[in-house]
């Protein structure tokens, strides 16, 4: 768990009914992202904002609806939340850089290794380069 992650404005748990309609939205965003229902999938991870802006599984899902609607400079900005609030994501020990997974890409962007499926790496990469390049 992330700091703030699961936890009410005054800082204590949410409660367990908003914990379950946070991860019921996230679910819900997830299939509509897959399914190209971007407008809905960004709707259901502002919902969940709303109630947790600490949550950086409504982050990343923004960014990549940002990328795909060719928005690379909120795209970024989304993805640059996610892994801030989340950071561990991003992160690997070494030793997992040292051998790669067979199926995992790695792209290395300043201090920063992000490792994950090759065509997210390809896209998440591409992204920062559209956005580098216009800046």
């Amino acid at each position: 768990m992330t700091k703030n992650q699961n936890t009410g404005a005054a800082g204590g748990p949410f409660p367990t009914h908003v914990q379950r309609d946070i991860s019921a939205k996230m679910q819900q965003a997830g299939m509509l992202l897959q399914t190209g229902r971007l407008a809905q999938a960004d709707y259901a991870c502002q919902e969940v904002l709303k109630k947790n802006s600490a949550e950086p599984q409504a982050w990343y899902y923004r960014g990549v609806i940002a990328y795909k609607a060719k928005k690379y400079t909120e795209a970024v900005g989304f993805l640059q939340e996610a892994l801030r609030l989340a950071p561990a994501l991003l992160h690997k020990p070494n030793s997992a850089r040292d051998t790669p997974h067979p199926r995992r890409s790695y792209a290395t962007a300043g201090t920063a290794t992000v490792v994950g499926h090759p065509s997210c790496v390809n896209r998440l990469s591409k992204a920062t380069r559209t956005c580098n390049s216009v800046t």
